[in-house]
């Protein structure tokens, strides 16, 4: 109401220009109701105000899109007529304000653009910014999801980090434990080494006195008396690979064979076979025989021979008594790369020399980087063949053989090897160092046959250069002694190891615990040899006894082992009368030391009850002794070892098999429980030794008449069996499954019988099986007495055929298996009409039956009787054919 009619009239057509459908049409109405007011207030205008006012209302409220310009030409065209009353003088002061009211809406319509202009960056602001929220919502949820996931393993690791605090606090307790112990441990040896200290001069006193006597008397010279304290070992030597007895644990047939089994029904032909083997014998503690030798990991030495010495063209080295230490060393390659620079042969021979002595304390990064820089800079110096390059090169190659890195290792030794040899001869020192360096790695890398060779070689020169006493010569001899038995050339093992025996003797004496080592070995490789007398084996086998017994005690644990070797050579050689004694003397003298309960004595009872039981003779004193013996040994490791250990549960089973052998079948069947519990508790139920117990069980459930539940329990062991699949209980899953069938083929179930002994047969027949041909010989023999039974007499021939040809490779004619598969497979012929073919094979089983079994035994008057009965159907046969010609 303020403004002039043209500055409203501007006003009105700068708003209704801006095009905003919704503030614009209010701002238009409020416009043209004061644009009419305005001009209705004049005199010339006063009576059409209402009208005007009233279109100018309608007009601007007809839509919001309305425009400011339309209104205004209406609101002129409406009141023209009083316009023209006015006169001149209106006109000329409406033709100024409209001038002014377009000046404004042009300014006006600057700061509109402006405006819109702000407003669209704003715009585009605000939906920027909306973009970036949407991103910082999205991070946000990452966060919390990483976040959680951190509070997660947060909490993860403090539990593993609780656990790991409570196993250093128990570590730490053990660690205690164990420095109490230790320190026990250190004040025995002490006194230990005070009581050799003391028995150390006395000897010498002796000695001493020895030699005044001697001199006083003019009598030549003898042996000093031999010192208790043994002297230390030769470089090199190592004690036996003897299977020691902890607290000298009886030995067990329980764990080594399979129970035999045994059958209550009348014998019947065909009859089918299980793999039995005789439920009783002494077990092997002896150093490990022949076959049996293990090698040993790589010296941790840059010199793997003893003894070689060190020739004139090499660099002088301090000896073992003056040998410097690391820091020394070190300062000394210093001084020498100072002095002669980095690359002279004086640094060089100093990286050598650290190298060696960090060698000793084990291989390491920098020992192999000082070598490699030697050995390049004594190539750059003097070139390949020097020998300084050539000693360098031998070091690097046990350092890189210790290190693993083996194909560099090789290529090194040769050329050490070669490169002396060529510079110095096969005989030298140096050239013998690298050949046994190169021998002991083809050993070690499984190449016995290369290796042997080499140490032949060795062993030549070190007699040339050193003599056959000398311990590098000894060394090789014991490598070789090692190869031989390991390729299985135990008659040169053995000639060789004589000559060991010989050597040490000399060099260590006789008592040395060097010397009494390679005495058993000798002992061992006696009694392996095929060839070899009797005689020789036991007179080698009771002097080495002889030796440990003077040396080490009856009750030491290397006596233990040379006893129950010689025990077992004994009762395998049908020398049992001196096992036996020799058993009874052992016994006896460890019995007045140790007691009646201890270990020592109770596994000699046992040895002597094992011995006693299997024998073949029917002596009921014998058989009652043997088992007088077990229970004293059962009740002796209830007492001390307790109901459940093991050897208590191995003596268990030993009676449980002796009361079995002699049919006391209802006496064997609590002890079998008692061990198969036993064992199922301690080792589980897939454990051999378990297994073992629960297949002998089983059989004794069938000789004591409850057939059904032996296959259940042999039915479900084999089912476990099968489904754990180990290659290391294949053999015990073969026999569960011959069990199994022998049982289902007693009980008349032969379909399923035959299913069980074809896939023993499948399996150890099948390609890269294992098994020896005797065990495919029993497949074949239960598989024809199963088709026999069953009357595919046809069928059967061939597997009883095929039985038979292993048999007789094996054994001899005579042999049990041998008559027994020519038995059934006459009756097999006999059953198909050839009844000559079955004559001449039921004498030869009748035969070999009376030589071995004798002329009045069951077997052999079963033969006879199956023997008449063919010749007479055959006479039968024939008399028919001569009838009908």
């Amino acid at each position: 109401t303020q403004q002039t009619p043209h500055e409203l009239r501007c006003i009105f057509q700068s708003m209704s220009c801006c095009g905003v459908a919704g503030v614009a049409a209010n701002v238009v109405n409020a416009a043209a109701k004061n644009i009419v007011a305005l001009l209705v207030s004049e005199e010339a205008f006063r009576h059409s105000k209402l009208g005007v006012a009233q279109v100018a209302s309608e007009d601007a409220t007809r839509s919001p899109s309305y425009h400011g310009e339309d209104a205004w030409k209406a609101v002129k065209e409406d009141v023209s007529p009083v316009a023209e009353i006015q006169g001149s003088s209106s006109e000329a002061a409406s033709q100024e304000a409209v001038e002014m009211a377009e000046a404004k809406v042009e300014w006006t319509q600057l700061q509109l653009q402006e405006l819109t202009a702000a407003n669209d960056r704003l715009v585009s602001q605000v939906e920027a910014g909306t973009e970036e929220l949407q991103k910082l919502e999205v991070d946000l949820k990452r966060n919390r999801l990483e976040l959680d996931s951190a509070y997660d393993e947060k909490t993860q690791l403090d539990h593993e980090i609780a656990t790991v605090r409570q196993q250093v606090a128990n570590a730490k307790q053990e660690l205690e434990s164990l420095k109490v112990e230790f320190q026990k441990v250190t004040k025995e040896t002490d006194v230990m080494r005070a009581k050799l200290s003391e028995a150390a001069t006395a000897s010498h006193s002796i000695e001493m006195q020895l030699r005044k006597s001697k001199s006083s008397n003019n009598q030549a010279p003898t042996a000093a008396p031999c010192s208790a304290v043994c002297s230390p070992s030769p470089a090199g030597a190592t004690m036996p690979s003897f299977q020691v007895r902890v607290n000298a644990p009886s030995p067990s047939c329980a764990g080594r064979h399979s129970p035999e089994v045994s059958s209550a029904e009348v014998k019947r032909v065909p009859e089918a076979r299980t793999p039995t083997i005789v439920p009783f014998g002494i077990a092997s503690r002896a150093c490990n025989s022949a076959t049996s030798s293990k090698r040993g990991s790589p010296n941790q030495c840059l010199r793997r021979m003893a003894s070689t010495p060190t020739p004139a063209s090499e660099p002088v080295r301090a000896s073992p008594g003056e040998r410097r230490s690391v820091a020394e060393c070190r300062q000394a390659l210093a001084r020498a790369e100072a002095n002669s620079g980095k690359s002279s042969a004086q640094a060089m021979n100093a990286a050598v020399e650290l190298a060696q002595i960090l060698e000793e304390g084990g291989a390491s990064e920098e020992c192999g980087i000082l070598l490699g820089h030697a050995l390049a800079g004594f190539k750059r110096l003097y070139g390949n063949d020097h020998l300084d390059t050539l000693r360098a090169a031998n070091s690097l190659a046990v350092h890189l053989d210790n290190t693993g890195d083996k194909q560099e290792a090789f290529r090194l030794y040769k050329l050490a090897k070669e490169g002396r040899e060529r510079k110095l001869g096969a005989a030298h020192p140096l050239t013998l160092d690298s050949m046994y360096n190169l021998a002991s790695f083809l050993w070690h890398t499984e190449q016995p046959e290369e290796a042997m060779k080499e140490f032949f070689k060795v062993r030549e020169g070190c007699l040339k250069c050193f003599g056959p006493k000398h311990q590098g010569t000894l060394d090789c001899t014991e490598r070789l002694v090692n190869i031989l038995e390991e390729l299985g050339d135990l008659e040169k093992a053995a000639s060789l190891c004589r000559q060991l025996v010989e050597g040490l003797e000399e060099n260590w004496g006789q008592k040395h615990e060097s010397t009494l080592e390679a005495m058993a070995r000798l002992s061992a490789l006696l009694a392996a040899c095929p060839g070899v007398d009797h005689t020789e084996v036991l007179e080698a086998h009771r002097l080495t006894l002889q030796r440990h017994q003077e040396t080490l005690g009856v009750d030491n644990p290397l006596t233990l082992e040379l006893t129950s070797s010689l025990v077992e050579y004994l009762a395998n050689n049908n020398f049992a009368s001196e096992a036996e004694q020799l058993l009874r003397q052992s016994w006896q003298a460890c019995e007045k030391h140790q007691g009646s309960d201890s270990a020592v004595v109770l596994g000699f009872m046992e040895d002597l009850a094992i011995l006693l039981a299997s024998e073949e003779s029917s002596d009921e004193d014998r058989v009652c002794e043997s088992e007088t013996l077990f229970q004293r040994v059962l009740a002796g490791r209830r007492k001390t070892l307790g109901a459940t250990h093991e050897e208590t549960l191995s003596t268990m089973f030993n009676l449980a098999m002796l009361l079995d052998q002699h049919e006391q079948f209802q006496a064997a069947l609590p002890l079998y429980v008692q061990v198969r519990d036993g064992r199922m508790s301690t080792h589980g139920g897939l454990n051999p030794k378990t297994i073992e117990s629960t297949l002998s069980l089983a059989m004794c459930l069938v000789n004591c008449g409850r057939t059904s539940e032996a296959t259940v329990m042999l039915e479900r062991q084999l089912a476990d069996l099968d489904e754990f699949a180990a290659d290391s209980l294949e053999e015990l899953t073969l026999l569960c499954a011959d069990k199994l069938g022998a049982v289902l083929n007693s009980q008349g179930e032969l379909d399923k019988a035959e299913a069980v002994f074809r896939r023993v047969y499948n399996a150890k027949t099948a390609e890269g099986s294992r098994f020896e041909p005797q065990d495919i010989g029993n497949a074949s023999y239960n598989l024809a007495v199963n088709l026999s039974q069953q009357g595919q007499a046809a069928k059967a021939e061939w597997y009883y055929r095929q039985a038979l040809k292993v048999y007789t490779e094996a054994f001899s004619h005579q042999d049990s298996y041998c008559c027994d598969a020519m038995l059934n497979l006459a009756a097999c012929l006999e059953e198909q009409g050839r009844l000559a073919e079955a004559e001449s094979l039921y004498q030869a089983a009748a035969e070999g039956r009376r030589k071995t079994l004798g002329a009045q035994s069951e077997e052999a008057l079963e033969a006879e009787a199956a023997l008449r009965h063919c010749q007479a159907a055959l006479h039968a046969q024939n008399a028919e054919r001569v009838t009908r010609s």
